[in-house]
């Protein structure tokens, strides 16, 4: 409907100027970046809830894995004035999993905390080493998730609803559920006094 709109609209020439001209370009090329990101995840659920997906397990060391992911974030962090952070040893982790599929979550729930990090807030990525098991988990601050959502977030186009304001398609974490699950590693959120963390636990590899 809206690139409708604004095709409309140039068609006949109803803009003031040039740069109102490209600005309705721009947003026309906005939208058309979200369907496909939005056709995208619904393939990739589709794909994933089909039964026939299998996942590649391999053995790496996920701190190279982290340590990209991280790079890329940090830019978006100073363009939107967001603290972003990064905890992780300095020892190399390996762990037996889809290197792509997990990396996949992990942009997925980083791109979740910045959604609902608040203005010039903090987001924080850790690594956390608990011997046998690893814990990857991202915290934002901003405002905590009711208890009655927590399981209906991971469904596929939930939103939660905050001051009128529904941010991104809802497929994230209902694609994250799925690759996880397909994993069998165990995964959650937990609210805090300032802020929400989304968490998952892999095995370390041998």
């Amino acid at each position: 409907t809206i690139i409708s709109g604004y095709m409309e609209a140039l068609e006949d020439g109803i803009f003031s100027d040039e740069n109102e001209m490209k600005d309705y370009y721009g947003t026309i090329q906005e939208e058309i970046k979200s369907m496909s990101k939005m056709v995208k995840n619904l393939l990739d659920l589709s794909q994933l809830k089909s039964g026939k997906f299998s996942i590649r397990r391999s053995k790496y060391v996920i701190n190279d894995s982290l340590e990209s992911i991280a790079s890329k974030f940090y830019m978006l962090g100073e363009k939107e004035n967001i603290n972003f952070t990064y905890e992780v040893p300095e020892k190399e982790i390996s762990v037996y999993a889809d290197s792509i599929r997990i990396e996949q979550v992990i942009n997925n729930i980083l791109n979740n905390g910045f959604k609902h990090v608040i203005p010039k807030g903090r987001v924080t990525l850790k690594l956390i080493d608990n011997n046998d098991t690893i814990e990857i988990a991202v915290f934002n601050e901003g405002e905590k998730i009711p208890e009655e959502e927590m399981d209906q977030i991971w469904n596929a186009f939930y939103k939660i609803e905050k001051n009128n304001e529904k941010k991104g398609t809802g497929l994230g974490l209902s694609i994250n559920r799925e690759i996880l699950n397909l994993h069998s590693f165990r995964y959650g959120i937990r609210n805090y006094e300032k802020g929400v963390e989304f968490y998952f636990i892999m095995n370390r590899a041998i």
